[in-house]
């Protein structure tokens, strides 16, 4: 295995500075970014908000064919913004799935891959004294080695063609509390592991001389509510009892997160990596 030198690079100048327009700062033009869960609600949104900033997009997902209307919805907006959209079945946990996707992306891209939003997650509960150790592992393994595996290819993309980008891994509040009336140990514990993840990750990309820039941070959002969630807050009052819980007393929309993943992933944020932007309406404050 090939050594990766960790001896610091001087600072790359700083390009644009005070001069430069507050709205270019989060353009994402000359872009391509990948976007794990990409079939998803917040997945769709992000590539949505993507395509509108200027950048390329491809949307990974478990599912053979992205679900018709979001991507019909997709491909006008690629369109009207003349920008380029790929769908690719991938299986984010197996390393050889992850390889023969971005096998199939070298020559077809617009342009160089800059950027990556982590979405892939899933969430399960169950009562710690009797949750199976496989079904805690199975956990882990779609929301840290799915998040992992998928950074390393986007990282070796970026420093095939020597570009500089950033990645948004998407943890969750649950990585720094528990949730009330939830038993979901498992998923907490894999969220919390995404918060560590992203600041090594970042430790390491951020200034290494064999290594582009990459700035890595992750977002921490509070409930949202997607098709995937409508059953489980409807169930027990569980909606209302978890919006009593934040000071905006209420469950939040996948369109909330497009600002604040833009600018995760934009030059807005050029100065911030290994952070974690909590996005959960006061939750983690009350």
């Amino acid at each position: 295995m090939p050594h990766q030198d960790s001896t610091p690079r001087e600072a790359k100048p700083r390009q644009g500075g005070a001069d430069r327009p507050l709205l270019d700062l989060f353009s994402l033009r000359g872009h391509t970014i990948i976007i794990s869960g990409g079939g998803g609600g917040l997945g769709t949104t992000v590539a949505d908000s993507v395509l509108e900033c200027g950048g390329n997009v491809v949307c990974l997902d478990l599912a053979p064919e992205p679900s018709h209307a979001p991507w019909k919805t997709l491909q006008s907006k690629a369109s009207d913004t003349k920008a380029q959209l790929i769908y690719h079945q991938c299986d984010v946990t197996s390393s050889e799935s992850v390889v023969e996707v971005f096998l199939k992306l070298k020559g077809a891209l617009g342009a160089p891959i800059r950027g990556l939003v982590a979405c892939v997650g899933q969430s399960d509960t169950g009562p710690s004294i009797d949750y199976p150790a496989s079904d805690f592992l199975r956990i882990l393994n779609i929301n840290i080695m799915g998040t992992y595996i998928v950074a390393q290819a986007t990282a070796r993309a970026m420093k095939a063609e020597n570009v500089d980008g950033a990645m948004v891994l998407v943890a969750s509040m649950s990585g720094w509390v528990a949730n009330k009336g939830a038993d979901s140990s498992a998923y907490n514990t894999a969220k919390c592991g995404i918060h560590q993840l992203g600041r090594s990750l970042a430790s390491e990309w951020g200034s290494r001389v064999d290594m582009p820039l990459i700035r890595v941070n992750t977002i921490s959002p509070g409930y949202i509510k997607t098709a995937a969630t409508v059953e489980a807050l409807a169930n027990q009052g569980m909606e209302e009892r978890w919006s009593e819980q934040n000071m905006l007393n209420r469950i939040s929309f996948p369109d909330e997160f497009r600002g604040p993943i833009m600018f995760l992933l934009s030059d807005a944020s050029s100065f911030m990596t290994a952070a974690d932007l909590t996005v959960d309406g006061g939750h983690r404050s009350w």
